[in-house]
Parts: structure tokens; sequence; C-alpha cells
């Protein structure tokens, strides 16, 4: 583990060092990176300025939904979700083996080789939307100890569906869509429960646990939910276990041909 960590941190380094050689593309990029992340914040400012927005919740439980989750999808992105990027790259062009060489586990090496340090921007974005939305709710300095510790939640699962992503691109080669599946999940899960139907919101806390992410911890917070759907949470980490004992098991059909 301090192996991976170590390496974790010289990948992240050497990134910003070769973006720094061309600044005006990396600050330009983060700048433009940043103000997409703001576009959902600012709609739901937006909605809830012309109308009662979402029943039963107020302005800043569902702003802190949108930012809170965009932050532990952004922690994602930054660290983890490249995996995805370069999983389908080199199995396309058969260059995969030569990752396969490295002295540590193939999907740790992948994950170190996977950072983007463009996304930072919407680390920053995503921290000052969700530091604006405890503001609005008066947050206590529990509340806020909460939060911070309830984000690896978010951040494991949109990890989780990126390891499942990598996955699949290793069984069908040529899948660079299969990221639209993790953007529409990230979708799904930035709006309340109370507007999906009963059945959806069951699947939400269970098999698919979208609630978990985001809605779970302000159900707790801010509306004075019962503590058991903290067992959602659980779910995120029994299939973030499942996704790399699947991730393992399609390497071994892994036919080093490329497409």
């Amino acid at each position: 583990m301090k192996k991976w960590f170590v390496l974790e941190r010289f990948m992240f380094s050497r990134e910003v060092s070769r973006r720094l050689a061309y600044k005006f593309d990396f600050f330009f990029s983060l700048f433009t990176i940043s103000i997409l992340q703001i576009i959902i914040p600012l709609y739901v400012l937006l909605l809830y300025g012309v109308s009662d927005g979402f029943p039963g919740w107020s302005v800043g439980q569902a702003l802190l939904l949108v930012s809170y989750i965009s932050l532990g999808e952004s922690i994602s992105a930054v660290f983890f979700q490249g995996i995805i990027w370069n999983t389908v790259d080199n199995v396309k062009k058969g260059t995969m083996d030569t990752w396969l060489l490295a002295p540590m586990h193939p999907l740790a090496y992948f994950i170190n080789r996977s950072v983007d340090v463009e996304d930072t921007g919407k680390i920053v974005t995503s921290a000052a939307m969700t530091g604006y939305a405890l503001f609005l709710l008066e947050a206590t300095i529990l509340e806020i100890a909460f939060l911070l510790l309830y984000l690896i939640v978010p951040i494991v699962f949109f990890t989780t569906l990126a390891i499942l992503a990598s996955a699949t691109s290793i069984l069908f080669i040529d899948s660079y869509r299969i990221y639209e599946f993790v953007n529409l999940t990230s979708f799904l899960s930035k709006y309340p429960l109370s507007i999906y139907p009963a059945l959806v919101q069951t699947l939400f806390f269970t098999l698919v646990p979208l609630a978990a992410i985001g809605v779970v911890p302000i159900l707790l917070l801010y509306q004075s939910a019962s503590w058991i759907l903290l067992a959602s949470a659980l779910v995120v980490f029994v299939l973030c276990a499942l996704s790399i004992l699947w991730w393992n098991n399609t390497l071994k059909n892994y036919g080093s041909a490329g497409g």
C-alpha cells in the first residue's frame, strides 16, 4: 500500500510537470473545466430562484447534493477514473502487455498511470460550491466533519464504476462509449429521490446505491432520517470489492490481440 501511495504521488507530480511545459493550455483547460463544473449548481440556484424547487428540499440541501457528489466524483476523476481511457487505449492498440510487466498488481499500476491533473479544476469548483451550500445550511463543525469522512463513499462509488468500465473494455476492446454510462449514473444521482417512483427509490438504496453517495448523508443530517440508511453505503464497498474481483477475472481472458 505504501508503495502505491508513493507511486501515485510521483505520477501526480510528473503529470503536473508535463502539463506545465505548455502553461497556457494547462491553465486554460483548468479554467474551462471549472466553468463547466459550476453549471449544475447554478441551475439549482436558478431553479429555486423562480420556483419552490424540489419538494421537501431547501435550496441549501439541493445545492449540497449536487456539489457534494461532484466533489467525490472529481477526486475520483483525478486519481482513478483515467483507468477507463488507459485500458481502452492500450487494449485496442495491443500494448497492454507492457503494462502487465510492472512489478506490482496490474490494477494498482493501471490506476497509478491514470492520474488526470486537469480535473483538479473540478475539485476546486465543487469544494467551493459545497462550502457555499454548507454556509446556507449553517452547518456545524460536527456536520462538516461527518461529510468529510463520508466523502469516501462517493469516491469509492465512482472508482467502482471506473473499474467496471475498465473490465468491460478488456472484454470488448473498442468501448470508448462506456464512459457515457458513468456520466449517466452521475447525472441520475444528483436529483433528490422524491422525483423518482417508489420502486426506483428502493433500487437506488439497494442494488444500485446511487442514494448512498449524496442523498443519504443529507437525509441523516438535515431531514431526521433513520441512521439505518447507512447500510446503503456498505453496498458501495461490496460492489467495489466485486468490481475488483471481476477486473482480475477479465484480465485472465485478455488475448493481447488489439482491436
